[in-house]
């Protein structure tokens, strides 16, 4: 019986992952200082975190944008799709780095925080 339900499970499929939504913002994950372009914290398990952000990373460009602040970084990720790759280059210990992140769908609560307390 036991050798039958192992061999069950081994040949279930994985249901597929589900498609993103069509109208989602590009989410990354990460808080940056008021009035910088540097991190302070990665949220643990979304992409910033996969992609080995850093606190302490300064964005230098996020896909073809060089942002001067940060709301221009939320716009610019606001404007891919969930599930979408984007390449980043941080300065790291005045090296500079690339990272590249595959977007989460934004949580309604950041655009919550972003308008309650803008950056």
């Amino acid at each position: 019986m036991d050798i039958l339900l192992a061999l069950l499970m081994a040949l279930a499929v994985a249901p597929p992952e589900p498609a993103p939504d069509p109208l989602g913002k590009g989410f990354l994950g990460v808080t940056v200082s008021a009035g910088s372009l540097t991190v302070s914290s990665v949220s643990p398990g979304t992409p910033a975190d996969l992609a080995g952000f850093l606190p302490g990373d300064e964005f230098v460009r996020v896909g073809d944008l060089a942002p001067t602040d940060f709301t221009q970084v939320t716009a610019h990720l606001k404007a891919f799709r969930p599930g979408s790759r984007l390449k980043f280059v941080v300065k790291r210990g005045g090296v500079e780095l690339n990272l590249t992140a595959r977007l989460a769908a934004r949580p309604a609560s950041a655009d919550y925080l972003t308008e309650m307390f803008p950056p």
